[in-house]
């Protein structure tokens, strides 16, 4: 810190003791001056100017991105072509809805003549995979002629009254 010039001269007037206190307060000064920038520059870091992470910005209110907001509307713009569902030519499956009866007079169209096809098609999701549940019967008969009893046998891998096909495993 400089002094203004008149100063100088009062200064030097002064006692040594009182310079030499002058000067330590200068020095302090420039110290604490030095210590408060240093904090107001960490004061003013945020996750969008540093390392930080956003939880460490604290619960102040954000300030929105104003630049654009006159120009355009929020969504797709006007002669964007966007990304939608577009038709496949080999379905999975097919359902066919032909009318059977016309619905003015009532009568069968079977003989009538073939117009055209209107397509629609519908992308879904298959469901979750159930559990399928087999159950084997072996039939015990008995022979008309001499008496044996005849049972079915189960498959090699059917071997309890119930049990899981082992896919589950």
């Amino acid at each position: 810190m400089d002094f203004p010039e008149e100063l100088k001269a009062k200064i030097l007037e002064c006692p040594p003791e009182v310079i030499a206190y002058i000067i330590h307060l200068h020095e302090r000064i420039d110290q604490l001056e030095a210590r408060v920038k240093e904090l107001e520059s960490r004061l003013n870091l945020n996750s969008k100017n540093s390392g930080k992470p956003p939880s460490t910005d604290g619960y102040a209110r954000k300030v929105r991105d104003k630049r654009n907001t006159d120009k355009k509307k929020r969504g797709g713009q006007p002669g964007h072509p966007g990304n939608i569902l577009t038709k496949i030519s080999n379905p999975d499956f097919i359902e066919i809805h032909k009318p059977d009866f016309c619905s003015i007079c009532g009568n069968t169209l079977e003989s009538g003549t073939f117009i055209g096809v209107e397509k629609r098609q519908i992308f879904d999701l298959p469901p979750p995979p159930e559990i399928e549940v087999t159950e084997h019967q072996s039939f015990t008969i008995q022979c008309a002629h001499c008496g044996n009893r005849n049972s079915g046998e189960f498959p090699e891998n059917v071997v309890t009254s119930v049990q899981n096909a082992g896919r589950f495993e």
